[in-house]
């Protein structure tokens, strides 16, 4: 009689707790698309957006490109206040009694904002809109910063977004078993049960996943480790899952840790991610290019371009690249005869063997011919040519990179008819002159190496690196966040003389 009893109470407690997880995922979900949607309502250019900004509006660079790969869109900082706060005065004196190394960057702008967050009405503070050429007064406007700085205090989590458009791919036996798998949840514990129907609300209506691969989505410094699925037309790239040895879909944050090797090592980027976890769907006839690229210096990693102008470079495991590359042309026929391609060549151009990239710089139409003609600008030709070359706007270790042009930077008018004007380009930076060439030969010759590891060089550090770039773009977000990840205040510029 107990023990029946037992066995009920143990029944009843497992299907309150199925009940309290689907409520709670339920909410998870219904508030994330909330979020989503108030924040597109809201936001400038919105439906209901403000109709002028606020001096307290902080941007920074968008990852979308446009035409000939140009990256011009900004958009609103959230977490700007966040990664400036405002330091009271004697925590502002202690802060700076701090060695550089351990200050915290602060903005001017910081205070006024957070003493409009204190005073608990932030609506009340507005700008005012000078007077009209009629003498009409016109209305004054809450400032657009301001209804956001409930949603940016308290540092919420940021909610799984939406953006539109097996470990190693398994058989398509395996696949169908999959797709039930995620489809029914059998055979399952009630946890994974949860995280497929997370899961499966960010897939189309009625999609059909056919394969799925871990793939680790790198932007800058971050990544993000999430599942590529290729479904019947689309394929999605969805941040915090993971498929684990028994081919199970959990959620990344509820694993323990013996439970999941991640594909890029902690240890090979500076700190945690900060990268917000997005759902992003593209359609298979809006790819307009795949390419093979190196992450890390091997050879596992795909750089996928959309027609909407993002592009998104995902890293794998060992062996699964070439895999998810032939998937992708298996899926999207027009990846092998289309005219049109980022890099200005075939798009079967490989970016990997030396010969195979000299032989597309010589036909008819190859990007070196239509440069000499004008057909494309000095832009659109070093662009090519660094996507050729495998470099990516994703990857701060292989980004585009321009070459030194002048060598005169005190005339005060350029002569474009002297030859001095301009750098050599048949010679390296580091023999522009007699004088660089002569010290670089000097440490060549002068080179010793007690333990005989390192074997004698000219340059001691590559002309392009994730510190190199973030030097370089500074005043821009996001690149100045990435410079205080990566070196000391006290080594910033202070001034244009030094």
């Amino acid at each position: 009689m107990f023990t029946h009893i037992a066995v009920v109470r143990d029944l009843v407690d497992i299907q309150y707790k199925e009940y309290q997880e689907r409520q709670q995922n339920a909410l998870k979900y219904v508030t994330e698309e909330w979020s989503q949607i108030e924040y597109e309502l809201l936001r400038e250019r919105g439906l209901w957006g403000p109709p002028i900004g606020s001096h307290l509006d902080k941007w920074m660079l968008e990852m979308t490109e446009g035409p000939c790969r140009m990256r011009k869109k900004m958009v609103r900082n959230d977490m700007f206040y966040i990664q400036y706060p405002y330091m009271p005065e004697t925590e502002h004196e202690t802060n700076l009694l701090k060695p550089a190394s351990y200050r915290r960057a602060i903005s001017y702008d910081s205070k006024e904002y957070y003493m409009r967050l204190a005073s608990g009405s932030p609506a009340v503070f507005q700008d005012t809109v000078e007077e009209s050429s009629e003498g009409e007064a016109a209305q004054q406007e809450p400032e657009h910063g301001e209804d956001t700085i409930a949603r940016v205090k308290g540092l919420v989590k940021p909610p799984l977004k939406r953006s539109r458009s097996a470990p190693d791919g398994g058989n398509e036996e395996n696949q169908d078993q999959l797709q039930d798998q995620i489809a029914e949840g059998s055979s399952i514990d009630e946890e994974e049960k949860t995280d497929n129907t997370t899961l499966l609300r960010l897939l189309e209506e009625g999609e059909k996943i056919q394969h799925m691969y871990r793939c680790a989505r790198v932007q800058g410094l971050d990544t993000s480790e999430g599942l590529l699925l290729f479904g019947k037309e689309h394929f999605y790239v969805i941040d915090g899952f993971t498929m684990t040895a028994t081919r199970e879909i959990r959620d990344i944050e509820t694993l323990p840790p013996n439970m999941h090797e991640p594909i890029i090592p902690r240890g090979a980027r500076q700190g945690p991610s900060q990268l917000k976890r997005t759902c992003s769907i593209f359609a298979y006839e809006d790819i307009k290019e795949v390419h093979k690229r190196r992450y890390l210096l091997q050879p596992i990693a795909v750089e996928v371009f959309s027609g909407d102008g993002r592009n998104y470079l995902l890293a794998f495991q060992k062996g699964v690249r070439n895999k998810v590359y032939q998937r992708f042309l298996a899926v999207v026929p027009s990846l092998t005869d289309s005219s049109e391609s980022v890099s200005g060549q075939r798009p079967n151009t490989s970016v990997e063997q030396g010969s195979g990239l000299l032989s597309t710089l010589v036909g008819e139409r190859s990007v070196t011919q239509r440069w000499e003609r004008g057909e494309i600008s000095n832009f659109q030709y070093l662009m090519h040519l660094n996507t050729l070359a495998g470099r990516s706007y994703n990857d701060l270790m292989q980004y585009p990179v321009f070459p030194w042009i002048l060598a005169d930077y005190d005339s005060e008018e350029l002569d474009l008819s002297n030859s001095k004007t301009f750098r050599n380009l048949a010679k390296p930076m580091g023999a522009q002159t007699d004088e660089r060439l002569a010290q670089y030969k000097k440490r060549y010759k002068d080179w010793e190496d007690p333990n005989g590891e390192t074997p004698a060089y000219h340059y001691g550090t590559h002309y392009s690196s994730a510190m190199i770039v973030a030097s370089y773009l500074v005043r821009m977000e996001p690149f100045t966040q990435i410079f205080l990840r990566l070196q000391v205040a006290s080594r910033m510029a202070r001034s244009l003389e030094m």
